[in-house]
């Protein structure tokens, strides 16, 4: 399959219970969101909503950041 849209590192992503999560940061703070993926490609996945192309996207999201936290992004 082929697809063209926005992807984010699968390290930016959290597998969770209630679904696949992502970090935005909007104003010097973590936003948890729930995200739609699409296509998996090596270490890349396909974010069909949830996350709009422009936005600032934490990384490594893992375990390091809360929803609410403050932080500073380097892009």
């Amino acid at each position: 399959a082929a697809s063209a849209g926005l992807t984010l590192p699968l390290t930016a992503l959290n597998f969770e219970p209630e679904g696949t999560i992502a970090y935005v940061v909007k104003d010097g703070r973590v936003q948890k969101r729930k995200v739609k993926t699409g296509l998996i490609v090596d270490d890349r996945a396909e974010v069909l909503d949830g996350v709009a192309l422009g936005e600032d996207v934490v990384a490594r999201a893992s375990t390091f950041v809360r929803d609410g936290d403050l932080v500073t992004p380097i892009k």
